[in-house]
C-alpha cells in the first residue's frame, strides 16, 4: 500500500464535515467521510489521520491511501488531540469502534488469487479505525456457506459480516445466513471487491477496495444501522425439468437466495466458458467473440408476473442470444445489464435478445457496450421492468446445452424459477 505523507503542525478547528490542518506553508482541509483512522505511533509527539483522496473515488484504477502527520509538543498534547479526533470523527473520545467484532471471511483465491492481498492491505485500514476482527479463511467450495450458518442467530456478537472475495462467495455467504428459511439473519453484508465480477459493489458505485472498506468503517464506527442500504433478495428454486408428460409436477431440487439474479445464453456460456482462459488478457472477449460466430442455439421459454395484478402477466420462448434476470443494476463491473435499475426497488427487470431479432453485427454490438449500458436501446433488446416473480426453463434437447447461473454460480438446466423474498439484504457501508 503506497503511503504519501505531509506535516502538520496542528488541527486548527472542526468546521462542518471537513478538518482543517495547518502546515508550515498553508492550510488545507480533509472531509471527514474520507477520513478512516487516527493511529497512535511509538514516537509520543506524533499522530497519524489516514484518509482516501477524494478525487479518486470514481477510479477504477486506483483509490490511494494517504497520511497526513500530527506532530505535537508532548505525549499530553498527543493525547488530547487522539480524543478530540476521535470525538469529532466519531463521537466516541476512546477511539475504539463497535465493542463487537467484525466476522471476515475471505476467500484466498477469488479473481486471480488475490484475496489474500487485498486482505493484507484492507486489515492495516481496519486496524487503524480501531476496529476488532474475527478473520476466517476459505479453503474450497462451499466453505463461505458453512462458515456464514455458524452466524446463525448471533446477530448481537458480530457487527457485520465482511466478505473479501467475488460475487459468487457472497452468495455463499448469504445463503448460509439464510438456510434456516423463515429465520432470516440480519447481519449487515459488505463485500470487499477481490473477485473477477464484483458486480455487488460496482452495484454500489464502488470500484476499488480501499473505497469499499472506507464505508464498511464509516459503518461501524457511527452505529447507524437504521441507516444503512437495504436491498430485496431474490428466493430461488431449481426443478428438474417436466419430461413432457403434462401431469408430471417439476420436482423441486434446490432452494436458495440471490442478490444478482439469473443468466443463460451466451451471457452464461462467455462468464463460465472464458474461466478455462483465465490470466488471458481480454479473456472475456475472447471467449465471446468464440460464442457469437459459432452456431450455438439456445432455446429456452420464460413466463413471468410484474407488480400491479393479474393484467401483468407475460411470456416468451425462442432461440436467445441473451437472457439476463437483474435484481441489481451491474452484472460485473464491466458489464452494466440494467442501466436504470435502482437495487433498492422490489422489482426485477427482465433483458432478452432473440436470436431471430438479432443478426450478428447487432449480437456483438450488444456485447461490446455492455460496459456503459448504451446496448439496452438498441431494437433487438426487449425489456420487462417491475418484475415480481419469473420461470425460466430450459427447451433444449440435450442436457447441457443450457447452462443458467444464479449470482455467477453454475445450475445446469432444468427450470428456476425466481421471486421477490420479503427479506432484505442489509448492505454494511455508509
Amino acid at each position: 500500500m503506497s503511503l504519501n505523507r505531509e506535516a502538520a503542525t496542528t488541527l486548527i478547528y472542526d468546521q462542518d464535515d471537513r478538518f482543517a490542518l495547518e502546515t508550515d506553508t498553508h492550510l488545507r482541509g480533509i472531509r471527514k467521510k474520507y477520513i478512516y483512522g487516527v493511529r497512535r505511533t511509538p514516537r509520543n509527539d506524533t499522530l497519524l489521520i489516514t484518509h482516501g483522496d477524494p478525487f479518486r473515488e470514481d477510479d477504477s484504477q486506483k483509490y490511494p491511501i494517504l497520511q497526513v502527520e500530527l506532530r505535537f509538543n508532548n505525549a499530553r498534547e498527543k493525547e488530547t488531540a487522539f480524543k478530540k479526533l476521535n470525538e469529532a470523527l466519531f463521537g466516541r473520545s476512546d477511539g475504539l469502534a463497535s465493542r463487537r467484532p467484525l466476522k471476515v471471511i475471505v476467500n484466498p483465491v477469488s479473481g486471480e488469487r488475490r484475496g489474500n492481498e487485498v486482505w493484507a492491505k484492507v486489515a492495516q485500514l481496519l486496524a487503524d479505525a480501531q476496529i476488532q476482527t474475527e478473520v476466517y479463511f476459505t479453503e474450497a467450495a462451499g466453505d463461505a456457506e458453512t462458515e456464514a450458518k455458524r452466524l446463525i442467530g448471533k446477530e448481537e456478537e458480530y457487527s457485520g459480516v465482511m466478505v473479501v472475495g467475488g460475487d459468487g462467495t457472497v452468495y455463499e455467504v448469504l445463503n448460509g445466513l439464510t438456510s434456516r428459511g423463515d429465520m432470516f439473519n440480519d447481519l449487515p453484508v459488505m463485500m470487499i471487491p477481490a473477485g473477477t465480477g464484483n458486480g455487488m459493489v460496482a452495484s454500489l458505485g464502488i470500484r476499488h477496495y480501499n473505497r469499499a472498506a472506507l464505508g464498511v468503517i464509516q459503518a461501524i464506527r457511527n452505529e447507524r444501522s437504521a441507516s444503512l442500504p437495504e436491498w430485496p433478495l431474490l428466493n430461488y428454486t431449481l426443478l428438474q425439468a417436466p419430461n413432457g408428460d403434462e401431469e408430471d409436477e417439476p420436482k423441486a431440487l434446490e432452494h436458495g437466495v440471490s442478490f444478482m439474479g439469473l443468466h443463460t445464453a451466451i451471457a452464461t456460456d462467455v462468464d463460465i466458458g472464458s474461466e478455462l482462459i483465465r490470466g488471458v488478457p481480454g479473456r472475456e472477449t475472447l471467449w465471446a467473440i468464440k460464442e457469437l460466430v459459432r452456431p450455438k442455439h439456445h432455446p429456452v421459454k420464460f413466463s413471468g408476473k410484474r407488480k400491479g395484478g393479474d393484467d401483468q402477466y407475460f411470456e416468451s420462448e425462442g432461440d436467445f442470444t441473451y437472457l439476463m434476470v437483474m435484481n441489481i443494476p451491474w452484472a460485473s463491473a464491466d458489464h452494466h445489464i440494467a442501466p436504470d435499475l435502482d437495487p433498492r426497488t422490489e422489482g426485477m427487470h427482465v433483458i432478452h435478445i432473440n436470436r431471430r431479432d438479432a443478426p450478428l453485427r447487432e449480437r456483438f454490438h450488444a456485447f461490446t457496450h455492455m460496459s456503459d449500458g448504451s446496448y439496452i436501446n438498441r431494437p433487438a433488446v426487449r425489456r420487462n421492468k417491475d418484475v415480481h416473480k419469473i420461470s425460466v426453463t430450459d427447451e433444449a434437447q440435450r442436457v447441457g446445452q443450457n447452462l443458467f447461473t444464479i449470482d455467477g454460480e453454475l445450475k445446469v438446466g432444468g427450470q428456476i424459477d425466481l421471486e421477490i423474498s420479503r427479506h432484505k439484504l442489509k448492505i454494511l457501508y455508509l
